[in-house]
């Protein structure tokens, strides 16, 4: 190691750093130049960011920052970088816990790691060293919201009394509303995986309308903004709609955990994008929601079962989970995706959506044009598209 300070290897890098990037004309840079110093810049700020958070979880028990007139070292860690003491916050706790967990600390200082990736798999490695490796291999692979739901899916089986955990969750739930310092209204809410996935189908299917009449009408403006149209509609007079069940929700589940009622280590009662529930909180939101329940062993569904009468249903619902997203690598396209096949819509379920991936809507990018390998949603399991104009 070596001492900070005048003349030492880091007052190096920072001039060398603060010349070469000086040197760079952007506007001179090809496509692919481009693209490499967009990537090794990635690279420099992940290793970086290393050592400067672990710098300053040294100064925990510092009089530094306090003298400087900030709270926590946190504070005063957010002050110096220009962003917010939340993330700060996160990032010096997840330092503080890197002992134990030799993995996920070297490839956080080698720079494989983002500070927000190692967060998300501190978060888990904490209590169970032994997914480290795992959840490491799954950053490399996975986009930041695809390792956040390996994640929180890893965390979830690792709770052997599903229903406790589930009341803890509730128990916490809150919202917030406030009007920040340049006049924006902002609402925060924090519930349990089912009651987020209700209101979130609710406003969806509100906001869809919506977006259908603005772009007959030429007033569309965006997604999120009729989100926003769609959950003040809802809370008009007229909004209550008709009695009776108006959600429709998927729930994946092992068959065993379904039977028993509960889940075990490795398995999984989920709501796809939203996170895990327990079984018993599965079977009573048939009370008021129309579920779709996807059956399966491992990775394979074995079953699905819903309202639709058509063998096209029971394929589609079988296809969203199993491809929540788009399949192109680091895509996280979730709305619109299309349903490419090959075979008649007659096929028995487990061929029928062995052959079906499903890409984003209008392939967007180069990436999707090109069709590449596909991982699965675990980032593990390969499987390849389709090839330009299949259908």
């Amino acid at each position: 190691m070596f001492d900070a300070g005048v003349g030492a290897p880091l007052d190096e890098l920072v001039s060398v750093v603060r010349l070469v990037a000086g040197g760079v004309d952007v506007e001179r840079l090809d496509v692919r130049s481009a693209a490499e110093v967009v990537e090794q810049c990635a690279e420099a700020e992940r290793i970086l960011a290393a050592l400067r958070v672990m710098a300053a979880a040294r100064l925990e028990g510092a009089a530094i920052w306090r003298r400087e007139g900030f709270r926590s070292v946190a504070a005063w860690m957010a002050a110096k970088t220009g962003s917010a003491a939340g993330p700060a916050v996160d990032a010096l706790e997840m330092a503080g816990q890197l002992g134990p967990l030799p993995v996920v600390a070297e490839a956080f200082r080698e720079g494989r790691l983002s500070v927000a990736q190692a967060v998300e798999i501190v978060d888990v490695a904490a209590e169970a060293p032994a997914v480290q490796e795992e959840l490491v291999e799954a950053a490399g692979k996975l986009s930041l919201k695809g390792l956040r739901e390996q994640c929180r899916r890893v965390k979830a089986s690792l709770i052997v009394d599903d229903d406790e955990r589930y009341r803890l969750v509730h128990r916490k739930r809150r919202m917030r509303a406030w009007v920040d310092r340049h006049d924006v209204g902002h609402l925060n809410a924090t519930m349990t995986p089912d009651q987020l996935a209700r209101v979130v189908d609710r406003i969806d299917a509100r906001a869809g309308e919506i977006m259908e009449d603005g772009i007959r009408g030429g007033w569309f403006e965006s997604g999120e903004a009729h989100r926003v149209d769609a959950l003040l509609d809802l809370l008009g007079p007229d909004g209550a709609g008709p009695a009776g069940p108006h959600h429709m929700v998927h729930v994946v589940v092992d068959y065993d955990a379904l039977v028993r009622g509960r889940t075990v280590a490795g398995e999984r009662c989920e709501i796809p994008g939203f996170g895990p529930v327990p079984v018993t909180v599965a079977r009573e939101m048939g009370e008021d929601a129309i579920l779709k329940i996807i059956l399966t062993r491992g990775v394979d569904v074995v079953g699905v079962a819903h309202g639709g009468r058509t063998i096209p249903a029971h394929l589609r619902s079988a296809l969203e989970i199993r491809d929540p997203k788009c399949i192109v690598p680091r895509c996280d396209v979730r709305r619109n995706l299309e349903i490419d096949h090959r075979a008649s819509w007659s096929r028995k379920l487990a061929v029928a959506t062995a052959g079906r991936p499903r890409p984003g809507p209008l392939r967007p990018s180069p990436g999707h044009q090109q069709r590449p390998p596909l991982l699965s949603p675990d980032g593990k399991t390969t499987r390849t598209a389709l090839p330009p104009g299949d259908s």
